[in-house]
């Protein structure tokens, strides 16, 4: 009988070279299609630049632990890792522009302009980008959870365990719904709305990488 395992990169370095290149093709994507996002390239340039630096440094302080093994997968669960990482890479492009939304409002605010607000999109088109993005997450991310809660049901034949990936992701996809509900009900203010996107940035950042961080510092 041939064997059916399956080896593949699931540590720390290689996780965030996927979600670089996948937020860099994303992002060369809304580039392509309109204006303002091009002018988030003086934020997310930098951003990608970072996270590329904590790959190469995180490929050093790995060891042995760098390979995962484990069955082969059926088709959907590479549905599901590709879905995941697509939702990631969305959700860092909202929470770029959400950051622009919060400068340019804060300078708006203070009435004062700097070279950095010069070179960002005005705070409308910013808002509107940062929806449709959000928008699009959380269809990607309930496709995400749907295949995730399968892939799990499948490997544990029973009760997907809802550990803190699946939690976490959970409540990034209420919290963006919530969001979204508000901003067409209730018309939730630009700011209002850019700190819940990085809040939910946030809680898809411990659901994935954050958690291969903390096993990574744990074991140095």
């Amino acid at each position: 009988m041939a064997d059916e395992t399956l080896y593949w990169h699931s540590d720390l370095a290689a996780t965030l070279w996927v979600m670089a290149g996948a937020t860099a093709l994303l992002y060369g994507g809304l580039c392509a299609l309109g204006h303002t996002a091009r002018r988030l390239a003086v934020l997310a340039v930098p951003y990608l630049g970072v996270i590329s630096l904590l790959a190469l440094t995180a490929t050093d302080i790995l060891t042995a632990s760098a390979m995962s093994k484990g069955p082969t997968p059926p088709a959907w669960l590479y549905l599901h890792i590709g879905v995941s990482v697509i939702t990631y890479a969305g959700l860092t492009l909202a929470a770029l522009t959400a950051l622009a939304v919060t400068l340019q409002e804060r300078a708006l605010k203070r009435k004062t302009t700097s070279a950095l607000s010069r070179r960002l999109p005005p705070v409308v088109a910013s808002e509107r980008l940062m929806v449709r993005l959000l928008m699009w997450c959380e269809a990607v991310l309930g496709a995400g959870l749907a295949t995730g809660l399968a892939t799990a049901y499948y490997q544990h034949g029973g009760r997907p365990p809802l550990d803190h990936k699946v939690l976490l992701s959970i409540a990034t996809f209420f919290l963006i719904g919530g969001l979204l509900f508000a901003q067409m009900r209730t018309g939730l203010s630009g700011r209002q709305a850019a700190r819940l996107s990085l809040i939910a940035f946030l809680l898809l950042t411990l659901a994935y990488p954050g958690v291969k961080l903390i096993r990574v510092l744990a074991s140095s």
